[in-house]
């Protein structure tokens, strides 16, 4: 679902449901952009890329976790005030473990010793 109709939800809880296919370009368009947006997406299967209109938020917190992302632009490591700060400290693996790296407690970087390993033949992002 895109929620694109919701100008002041900051928060959404999807986790575990089950969801297919890629998350939508309008995923949360009408929310809040200057305050923080937390959107729990993990343990789905959602696929392709995180869609560039999320960079139109300050201050996300996302998690994507156990889904099948292929793609996170290069942009959204600059988006230092994400997962509370933590992009700022571990760029894009605070949002996800890229392909070919994972982290078995929660498929991203959450401080300096929960690092994302590398691993062969993941060829998905959160593992």
């Amino acid at each position: 679902p895109s929620l694109s109709e919701l100008d002041s939800i900051t928060q959404v809880y999807f986790q575990n449901q089950k969801l297919e296919g890629d998350i939508p370009d309008d995923f949360l368009a009408s929310a809040p952009k200057d305050e923080i947006v937390k959107a729990m997406l993990y343990n789905n299967k959602l696929t392709g890329a995180v869609p560039k209109s999320l960079l139109s938020f300050d201050r996300m917190k996302i998690f994507l976790e156990g889904n099948q992302i292929t793609q996170l632009d290069q942009e959204f490591c600059d988006k230092k005030d994400w997962m509370g700060g933590n992009v700022a400290l571990y760029g894009c693996d605070a949002i996800l473990c890229g392909a070919n790296y994972y982290n078995e407690d929660n498929g991203r970087q959450t401080s300096g010793e929960s690092k994302c390993d590398r691993c062969r033949g993941n060829k998905v992002m959160g593992a």
